[in-house]
């Protein structure tokens, strides 16, 4: 089993980002204790970074989907309680808050 998360700085060079030095110094110490998490649990942690556009984001989906992957839904809204998810999301859900568009099908 592997987990992707970004986990330090070379998976976002190898996607030709530029990263500040003081990131490269703060990512190691950031992800010191998930890594030695994952390796206890039998995991392993694989760094992944993406450019913020609607192509990679679409990559990501479908690579997550090919796998199985299903988040943890802690509950849907509609956008007119949108106010209702917020209100959801401050009082520590235990998974994700969706609000779902009108006309929208995630399937």
């Amino acid at each position: 089993m592997s987990l992707k998360t970004m986990t330090g700085t070379d998976d976002m060079e190898a996607q030709g980002m530029k990263v500040p030095w003081l990131l490269k110094l703060l990512m190691p110490l950031v992800f010191r204790k998930p890594r030695k998490l994952a390796e206890s649990s039998g995991a392993r942690l694989i760094g992944l970074a993406s450019f913020p556009d609607g192509e990679s984001l679409a990559r990501a989906a479908d690579e997550a989907l090919a796998v199985g992957y299903r988040p943890r839904i802690d509950r849907e809204f509609s956008l007119d309680d949108a106010l209702a998810a917020f209100t959801r999301l401050q009082s520590t859900p235990r998974g994700k808050v969706v609000v779902r568009l009108p006309g929208a099908d995630l399937g």
